[in-house]
């Protein structure tokens, strides 16, 4: 359970750039891409038994209610942010990674006891890329936008949790390494608090700023992320940029487009 530590993925479109930037190719094809349909809420509600498999029913979200069965899994997927939610048009999936607590406790030892402590269910990322990341970052438009979320059994163990994390991220080297090989040089990298009006039930962003490997070439690179908790999930929604400020009026609509899912599902009134 180390906080955005999924978000590696990134490094796929530094790679990208790198590799036209040294005179190599790229041949665009981002065939097998084709993401998944969301799941709405409508559809839930018309029908919350006949949901293809891996894309259960989401909770009842009753204070202190517990999520079972495939709850975890359906609710994430309705939540998160897919392609067919960004406003240009032709984005893919680039990574789509589910992290289940085995995978969780391998992957950071030291925290595994928050995972019983805290009841945590299911996490997930999915980082979301234009259809030509390399035309992206030399026309200085967004290189990806990615969102992650944890489900616990819950309000109670996501607060536990969510407090834990903030604790362990508040120093700006661990907040970078949390990003893996993202940044040549977590020491340097610069953490900026955001401005953002609150988002759910305690939130706070940040800017992060540093240097990145592109294929021998060090490039800039900036990272934007909201983090909230709404009930019994917690949230990470983030842009990455080259050369540029990320713009948070740009950022901030999907940030409440996955806050309005998450109270959606958990039968917010």
């Amino acid at each position: 359970m180390r906080g955005f530590r999924w978000f590696t993925v990134l490094s796929a479109v530094i790679l990208s750039v790198g590799a036209v930037s040294c005179g190599g190719d790229d041949d665009g094809d981002d065939s097998g891409d084709t993401p998944p349909p969301v799941l709405t809420a409508t559809a839930l509600a018309a029908d919350p038994t006949g949901v293809p498999s891996g894309e259960a029913t989401s909770g009842s979200g009753d204070d202190g209610a517990e999520y079972t069965g495939d709850d975890p899994e359906a609710f994430l997927d309705f939540v998160l942010l897919k392609p067919s939610d960004i406003t240009v048009p032709d984005w893919v999936v680039q990574s789509d990674v589910t992290t289940d607590n085995a995978a969780a406790a391998a992957d950071d030892p030291e925290t595994a006891p928050l995972i019983d402590s805290c009841g945590r269910l299911l996490g997930r990322v999915i980082t979301n890329f234009p259809p030509d990341s390399v035309a992206a970052f030399f026309d200085g438009t967004t290189l990806a936008y990615f969102s992650q979320g944890t489900l616990y059994e819950t309000p109670d163990g996501a607060e536990e949790c969510a407090a834990a994390a903030g604790a362990r991220l508040a120093d700006c080297p661990a907040l970078a390494r949390t990003f893996g090989e993202v940044f040549t040089n977590p020491d340097g990298v610069i953490c900026e608090p955001a401005s953002v009006d609150a988002v759910g039930e305690g939130s706070s962003a940040w800017k992060l700023t540093g240097q990145t490997d592109a294929g021998g070439t060090e490039i800039g690179l900036t990272i934007l992320v909201v983090s909230f908790r709404d009930s019994a999930a917690t949230y990470a929604v983030g842009m990455a940029v080259s050369g540029i400020e990320p713009p948070m009026d740009e950022l901030r609509p999907y940030v409440d487009l996955v806050l309005e899912r998450s109270q959606e599902a958990q039968g917010a009134e």
